[in-house]
């Protein structure tokens, strides 16, 4: 069993179907450790909603995905909490690589991961080109689930 962090752009894949959707589905289906930051939660509500929004799903499709993830929520998923020196981190890393201020939190809360879990093997997976490249460039090893199609 391997431990994978996924930040929103990959776990929204397990509730829509988009490219990447199979490989993400194999990775929670596996047994592996899945494990997300809290902020996770409002931000994949959020993105079901845009897709609404934007026609890519119907708004009963929105609810469904929102509903099947608030009850995974509780129980499917390892929860990296928020703490202030997350958020400290967070700013540093938003100020280093120029990323939007949720992404450096998701980079953040992964690092934190590592570093105090000692997850050697913990795989970094999310979608941003731009983000994966940080998380490698900060030491994380990392995966693009586009990149499974």
């Amino acid at each position: 069993m391997a431990n994978f962090f996924l930040d929103t752009s990959a776990l929204v894949k397990r509730y829509a179907q988009e490219v990447g959707t199979e490989w993400v589905l194999g990775l929670i289906d596996s047994g592996n450790e899945i494990h997300i930051v809290s902020i996770t939660g409002p931000e994949i509500v959020a993105a079901f909603n845009r897709k609404a929004r934007l026609g890519d799903i119907s708004i009963e499709a929105a609810l469904q995905a929102s509903e099947h993830f608030k009850e995974d929520y509780a129980g499917a998923y390892q929860i990296v909490e928020l703490s202030h020196d997350l958020m400290f981190s967070a700013m540093s890393l938003a100020e280093t690589h120029n990323l939007r201020g949720y992404d450096a939190v998701q980079l953040a809360a992964a690092m934190r991961l590592k570093s105090t879990s000692e997850l050697d093997d913990l795989v970094f997976v999310s979608a941003d080109i731009n983000l994966n490249a940080a998380a490698n460039s900060e030491g994380l090893v990392t995966d693009n689930p586009n990149d499974h199609p």
